[in-house]
């Protein structure tokens, strides 16, 4: 399925796009006005974990939301067998890579050509959910997405050199699936429950990373000071 014919949620097409007209996610790097897609960028990825914003739209989580992850194929048998007996991990899985909302990432799934792609190749190691993917590896035939409860954020403002993990303890929901267009059901039923963003699309996310990385310059004076 071509991304251009894919419909977008309502919170992701407010985002800058690229040439092609695709939308870019929040904590994707930019230079000099052009995406880097295959680039994270670091202040912006900080930023949306410490203000536990979507990775994809930018804006924030409600709370007690579940969270939505992109993982690993041992961490989505994990996550099934805690499932299966409705209980909880007994030590929080650890990651660095920011989740984001229900449709937003289900979006990403079908769209983004690694985790749509058994195919996929990915251009850095997998973190902590995906920490079984290394950069040059296939996706391989399954990928999962995982919801889970809200995450516990260890970060040290005082320390911005140090690096934040989120702890995730409660599983709440699991897609398996091999190709993006498998989750293209549910996905219609996310749309059609889909309402306007309450929030507006978050400047500070935008096409220049220097915004990100001085709100979030803020956001550590204020804890902080």
């Amino acid at each position: 399925m071509r991304i251009e014919t894919v419909p977008v949620p309502q919170a992701v097409a407010t985002r800058p796009r690229d040439r092609r007209g695709v939308p870019v996610p929040a904590i994707t790097h930019w230079d000099d006005g052009v995406p880097q897609w295959a680039e994270s960028s670091g202040s912006r990825q900080v930023l949306c974990a410490v203000q536990r914003r979507c990775s994809v739209c930018g804006r924030r989580m409600r709370e007690g939301e579940t969270e939505w992850h992109a993982v690993g194929t041992s961490t989505a048998r994990r996550v099934a067998y805690v499932l299966s007996r409705a209980g909880e991990f007994a030590q929080p899985i650890v990651t660095r890579e920011v989740p984001g909302h229900e449709v937003c990432m289900v979006y990403s799934a079908i769209v983004c050509p690694f985790l749509s792609s058994p195919g996929g190749r990915r251009r850095h190691d997998g973190d902590g959910l995906a920490a079984d993917v290394r950069a040059g590896d296939l996706r391989g035939e399954e990928s999962a997405l995982a919801g889970f409860g809200p995450y516990r954020l260890q970060w040290r403002p005082d320390r911005p050199d140090l690096v934040y993990t989120l702890q995730l303890t409660e599983p709440r929901g699991l897609y398996r699936y091999r190709t993006g267009d498998e989750l293209l059901e549910r996905y219609r039923e996310l749309l059609a429950a889909d309402s306007a963003p309450q929030e507006p699309d978050p400047p500070i996310l935008g096409t220049n990373d220097d915004d990100a990385q001085a709100e979030l310059e803020r956001e550590i004076r204020q804890q902080v000071y």
